[in-house]
């Protein structure tokens, strides 16, 4: 290289290291126009290129360098960094492999390679990355506060929150590890503890719109819903594209005192509105099959109120006339044995962590004729798919009590109790009345039949409520409050996560 290219790369270094990204792409520039093949400039361009937002011009500066110079584990670093942002999963797993078989003692290929792990739903071989990132740099706080995300989804809270703990630890500011660690706590049903981390994480980064969200979140959860609504409202506001933040407005807004059902109609329709594509409804007649094939959404097919609700449904139902398909989000470390009951009596189908073009092409593809449903506005829900329309009749069933707001969900399944005969529904939906109940209660097999009523033994009447403490308010108070003062000598017991 002459003299000249020499000065051009020191000054380009110069220039990457403080920010100066304009000058140092022209210094880089100027070493390829004497070394058109120059290793060093092509990988250091590729980085700027990543920095200003140009990730697929990045990797073809980055290979090119690999090509002049194949054995570099930092461009094989970082070019698994900038294909793991431009979503090439496949291909940054196999140079972040390249990476760590080059330099095995790079901590930051171990922990980039980490991240491409947990993307890949690899979370085990994610959790020895980021060990390994430790191992190497004791002092790691972003490797210790991903490995703790990497526990949390393999279900080890205890893992996840020393973890996040200990990331605090190394750096008290760290909003991330903070905001992790409050949801961590919330898991755990430590509200208090968690509102006071996911504040903190806020005040060192005010506009973190998933911070104010986990807010709504505990918030809710504490039986604070009139304040949850306002920090959602606050996450939406940041973060306006965000369905599912947009979604926790809806769900909160139900409970919240002095809200009518002309405003839940109108924040429906506004969220419907902002989120359901221009759908062309075919006109063409669909042929139903037999039997008909009906497909289920949710992510709750397991030990939850719609896996209790349902099981006995799917257990029951005529396969001479009905194939039920299930659509499961469900994490597959999160199925149990609701879960595996359901699976046993339908094509079950796991599609946690497909994009909602995906999983409409899946059901598509699957010739569904009737779709449900099954989440609404709740955590998790995939009403980005049925606004896409993939089956030709499209209904909502056990999950919401009210309308989704959707032009194409067709139908609310519900009874003459939830929707009386002269209610109308709130959204486009049409009701559809089944005569009496429109769940189908499963008692949890480990209680055993109960015989005798207990208040024969204890000699008065005990009341429960085992609600999610978001429904719960003064108006909920003071009408438990004149059932117990009419009945004597009772007692009301509340329980769920973080009540005590």
């Amino acid at each position: 290289m002459t003299n000249l290219a020499e000065s051009e790369l020191t000054i380009g270094l110069h220039g990457l290291r403080n920010g100066d990204l304009g000058n140092a792409a022209k210094a880089f520039e100027n070493v390829l126009r004497a070394k058109p093949e120059d290793a060093d400039a092509l990988h250091y361009l590729g980085i700027i290129a990543f920095q200003t937002g140009h990730a697929d011009k990045a990797a073809s500066l980055i290979e090119a360098s690999l090509k002049s110079r194949p054995e570099n584990p930092d461009a094989e670093n970082n070019l698994g960094t900038v294909y793991m942002a431009a979503g090439h999963l496949e291909k940054a797993e196999q140079a972040l492999r390249r990476a760590i078989a080059l330099n095995p003692k790079l901590a930051t290929s171990h922990f980039n390679f980490g991240n491409v792990l947990v993307s890949r739903a690899k979370l085990q071989e994610a959790v020895a990355a980021y060990h390994a990132a430790i191992h190497l740099q004791a002092n790691y706080p972003e490797a210790l506060s991903n490995l703790g995300i990497a526990y949390r989804d393999l279900e080890n809270l205890g893992a996840a929150t020393t973890c996040f703990e200990n990331a605090l630890r190394y750096r008290p500011t760290y909003a991330e590890a903070a905001y992790n660690l409050g949801n961590a706590y919330r898991d755990a049903g430590r509200l208090t503890d968690a509102e006071k981390l996911i504040r903190e994480a806020i005040a060192l980064n005010p506009h973190n719109a998933k911070a104010h969200n986990s807010l709504g979140n505990i918030l809710s959860e504490s039986a604070k819903s009139d304040l949850a609504l306002a920090a959602f409202q606050t996450a939406t506001a940041l973060d306006p594209a965000s369905m599912s933040m947009a979604s926790n407005v809806l769900s909160c807004m139900q409970y919240v005192i002095g809200v009518n059902n002309m405003h839940l109609q109108d924040a429906h329709n506004a969220w419907a509105e902002r989120f359901s594509q221009q759908v062309q409804v075919s006109t063409h007649q669909h042929a139903a099959h037999k039997p008909l094939r009906i497909g289920f959404v949710s992510p709750d097919f397991g030990r939850h109120p719609c896996g209790f609700l349902s099981v006995r449904m799917f257990e029951h139902l005529d396969r001479a006339h009905i194939k039920p398909l299930i659509f499961s989000s469900r994490r597959l470390a999160r199925e149990d044995d609701i879960s595996n009951r359901i699976a046993a009596c339908a094509e079950w189908r796991r599609v946690d962590g497909l994009t909602d073009n995906e999983l409409t092409k899946q059901i598509a593809a699957a010739n569904i004729d009737i779709l449900i449903d099954m989440s609404g506005h709740t955590s998790g829900h995939r009403l980005g798919v049925f606004a896409l329309k993939p089956a030709p009749i499209q209904m909502s069933w056990l999950g919401y009590v009210g309308t989704s707001g959707l032009p194409t969900v067709d139908y609310i399944i519900a009874d003459k109790w939830h929707a009386p005969p002269d209610q109308s529904n709130l959204g486009p939906e049409r009701f559809l009345r089944l005569s009496d109940g429109y769940v189908c209660f499963d008692p949890p097999q480990e209680v055993g039949e109960v015989t005798d009523l207990p208040a024969l033994k204890n000699g008065y009447i005990t009341f429960g409520c085992l609600n999610n403490a978001t429904k719960l308010n003064t108006e909920v108070y003071d009408s438990y409050a004149r059932i117990l003062a009419q009945v004597s000598h009772s007692k009301l017991i509340f329980r769920f996560r973080g009540l005590d």
